[in-house]
């Protein structure tokens, strides 16, 4: 599939420059692993990592969404290829409600709760900033 190939191009030349976050400790593990920032929802940057869900290729995702009253959460889901993010198609797994503290764009590390498919216990994420220049480290 050529989106899968794109993808896996532009996450190799990514590993190292953008941010990431990283998901551990998930009682659901397809989630754990390592997100590479990619695309923004509502403002907010987003970050992907390819895995299999029920026997098929698919990409998770972490993003912030806004619900009608006002409140946002950070959700690790998968959203269908075509599909816009934040909608009921979304296969959701783990939410942590946005503070005004870190509204900013901040991933929380802590407070992740199971929702729909996800198993206990919720995951912790670390965030990781990206090196601009990968040729100046070495």
């Amino acid at each position: 599939d050529d989106l899968y190939q794109a993808y896996q191009s532009q996450a190799l030349s990514a590993q190292r420059t953008k941010n990431k976050i990283v998901v551990e400790g998930a009682g659901t593990p397809e989630v754990n692993g390592t997100y590479i920032q990619g695309g923004v929802h509502e403002g907010i940057p987003m970050y992907h990592m390819e895995g299999i869900w029920d026997d098929r290729e698919v990409i998770f995702s972490v993003f912030v969404c806004t619900f009608p009253n006002g409140e946002k959460s950070w959700f690790i889901t998968i959203v269908p290829q075509g599909k816009v993010p934040g909608k009921n198609t979304d296969v959701d797994f783990y939410k942590c409600s946005v503070s005004t503290s870190d509204a900013c764009g901040m991933i929380p590390s802590k407070g992740w709760r199971q929702i729909s498919n996800g198993q206990a216990p919720s995951p912790t994420c670390l965030f990781v900033t990206g090196c601009l220049d990968d040729k100046a480290s070495e």
